[in-house]
């Protein structure tokens, strides 16, 4: 008599690098420019990221947290973790921990830090964004499930239709992607 073999499923960790698209960009002094859209995009993710049940980190940049504190005190009242990415998200701050430490004072609890300038995967240069733009689905969804983490920025979900590189950029409609990894990929509690 034959047995099924149980196959294995990997379970991933859901992250956000809660940061604006032009933080990497330009000067901070114009970074509200775009303010509105990023706030709205978290606030539908974390709808969605609750109304799945799926728990996420939320690497945070300390202009966000200080300039948001309500915002960011939702997101952990919300059951999400809380983790450094620098306070700018700028090339000085490999300078020292000055940039963490003050991200972290500024954050209800800490659970962590993520770089804001090095790769943290591991093909230098690829950021879960850039996975979730452009990898067909069935290879993003093995991608997830390979290397055990998902890793997303809001601007990867509301820049979607926004400029001609955009549009060419994305191969997706991002929110319906987002629901369907909800739905098939196994998140583990953070």
């Amino acid at each position: 008599m034959v047995t099924a073999t149980p196959t294995l499923r990997m379970v991933a960790t859901f992250t956000v690098d809660l940061e604006w698209p032009d933080s990497a960009l330009v000067s901070p002094d114009q970074w509200g420019q775009c303010d509105a859209g990023a706030l709205t995009a978290t606030s539908v993710l974390l709808g969605k990221l609750n109304h799945a049940k799926v728990k996420a980190r939320f690497y945070v940049l300390g202009y966000i947290a200080e300039r948001w504190p309500e915002f960011i005190r939702q997101i952990a009242q919300s059951g999400h973790q809380l983790g450094s990415h620098g306070y700018w998200h700028a090339r000085e701050e490999h300078e020292g921990d000055l940039f963490d430490q003050r991200t972290r004072a500024l954050l209800p609890s800490c659970e962590g830090y993520r770089s804001p300038y090095w790769s943290t995967t591991p093909r230098p240069g690829w950021s879960g964004g850039v996975f979730f733009r452009t990898l067909p689905y069935q290879w993003l969804k093995w991608e997830i499930e390979r290397s055990g983490i998902f890793w997303i920025h809001p601007h990867d979900l509301y820049h979607a239709q926004v400029g001609p590189l955009r549009r060419r950029v994305f191969f997706c409609d991002p929110w319906k992607r987002l629901d369907r990894l909800l739905a098939e990929v196994d998140f583990t509690h953070v």
